[in-house]
């Protein structure tokens, strides 16, 4: 999918995230359907340390829980999973906290994104629109083509052919978003890759019970639009400029202020004073530390939290 693309380009960590994801999947699915308690050891394994790569990756060891739960595996197997999953979790304890207790509660204490399950009593709607908005936002826009399709696929597969393998799989698919809605406080649209490979997942499987006229013409299509709006964002990449975009920025920024910006940005203003929009996902409190720092003027990201000023009120501003 094009947003692969894009998260590769800029080299977040929803591609090591990702990489961990589907193997997970991977051992656990087929760790189940043969029976190998070393598969689905090494399935809990790899989905509990796929929060070393990103902590959006706790969700994953709940997530394949509920899997295994819902294809009415046996305790036998259950046991072979969570012994991974626990595995993981005392290197993770081990690692971040053991480590250096001191400097972990202090992290602890600065973290300060909320978790919007604190506002689902007060707004359930607006916290599931939200995150409906984070894979409408997804860029580039074509990436949401494979949602829409696998939303489709599972409902005429609930129609026609259900089955407990169908079944594993939306509750995947409802897990992660569900996970996702209730937890993530960053409303980031690059995150929405996490659901990818179910979505796809599903697909694979409607093609699979198609026809084969239906089957290679929906991946013939698939994979044509994809292409497509994979070149179509290079495209746009090779037409863009560094240099051009940081000099628009100067042009509306005098050289002495303090910029709040992404931190790719600190090249562009490695001469003046520049905070990155990153440090205030660790601030206690967005417009105390604006005002100490001085800063002047902001570069809008999905990392900029809202504030009551007025020069700051969306994350989503460009």
């Amino acid at each position: 999918a094009p947003n692969f693309v894009r998260q590769s380009h800029d080299a977040r960590p929803e591609m090591l995230l990702l990489a961990f994801w589907t193997t997970a999947l991977y051992l656990v699915l087929s760790g189940d359907r043969t029976g190998s308690p070393w598969r689905l050891a090494a399935g809990g394994l790899v989905a509990g340390l796929a929060a070393d790569t990103h902590l959006n990756g706790v969700i994953f060891p709940a997530a394949l829980f509920v899997v295994l739960l819902v294809r009415r595996t046996t305790l036998r197997k259950l046991v072979s999973y969570a012994l991974g999953v626990v595995f993981a979790g005392a290197w993770w304890v081990w690692l971040h906290i053991l480590q250096d207790p001191g400097l972990f509660r202090e992290q602890l204490e600065m973290f300060s994104v909320p978790m919007p399950v604190f506002e689902l009593l007060e707004r359930p709607v607006q916290v599931f629109a939200i995150e409906i908005a984070r894979y409408l936002l997804v860029q580039p826009r074509a990436s949401i083509l494979l949602a829409w399709v696998a939303v489709l696929a599972a409902i005429v597969l609930l129609r026609h052919h259900r089955d407990r393998s169908l079944l594993s799989l939306l509750a995947l698919f409802g897990t992660v978003f569900l996970f996702m809605a209730l937890f993530v406080g960053t409303r980031s649209p690059g995150y929405a890759v996490l659901l990818w490979p179910v979505g796809a997942l599903l697909v694979a499987r409607f093609v699979d019970v198609s026809p084969r006229r239906v089957a290679v013409g929906l991946t013939g299509g698939l994979i044509v639009v994809s292409v497509a709006a994979t070149g179509w964002y290079t495209w746009q990449q090779l037409q863009s400029s560094y240099e051009a975009h940081v000099a628009r920025l100067q042009a509306h920024i005098p050289p002495s202020a303090t910029v709040q910006a992404d931190p790719f940005l600190w090249y562009g203003f490695a001469d003046q004073p520049f905070i990155a929009s990153h440090f205030f996902v660790l601030a206690e409190s967005y417009e105390d530390n604006a005002r100490r720092l001085g800063i002047d003027s902001v570069s809008y990201t999905h990392l900029t939290l809202p504030t009551k000023e007025s020069w700051c009120r969306s994350r989503w501003s460009r």
